[in-house]
């Protein structure tokens, strides 16, 4: 599932929200913190930094160094990390395969890509 979010980090909890009830319904769901600002992973973790995506991207963890608990509910989070984000996009042709390796884990990927556009949302997804 993809969130967008062109109203800004306020609206990243839609994405929250329905990554944590559809956990705590049972299934194994994974939320992707694809913002600028970290918004949807911030009120899973207490705001702490933590490696992330970007981490990933940058060949600086691996995914095991990178998925965290939620605080308060069953769900997992990848933060947006503390690499470089520059240097992590250099890497964003990842993100298809990475995408590819999370909905195999998980029932449910949720992923809030912030205020992204159309070709964004496509290098994601590898269109």
């Amino acid at each position: 599932a993809i969130f967008v979010s062109p109203e800004g980090d306020e609206a990243a909890a839609s994405a929250v929200l329905v990554a944590r009830e559809v956990s705590d319904a049972g299934l194994r769901v994974l939320l992707l913190d694809l913002t600028a600002s970290g918004a949807a992973s911030r009120p899973m973790l207490d705001s702490g930094l933590f490696p992330g995506i970007t981490d990933l991207l940058a060949s600086e963890a691996q995914f095991s160094d990178v998925i965290h608990a939620d605080l308060y509910s069953d769900c997992h989070v990848i933060p947006v990390g503390t690499a470089d984000p520059a240097r992590a996009m250099r890497a964003a042709d990842r993100l298809p395969i990475i995408m590819q390796s999370l909905t195999t884990a998980y029932d449910l990927v949720v992923v809030e890509c912030g205020p992204a556009d159309a070709q964004g949302i496509g290098r994601l997804v590898g269109e």
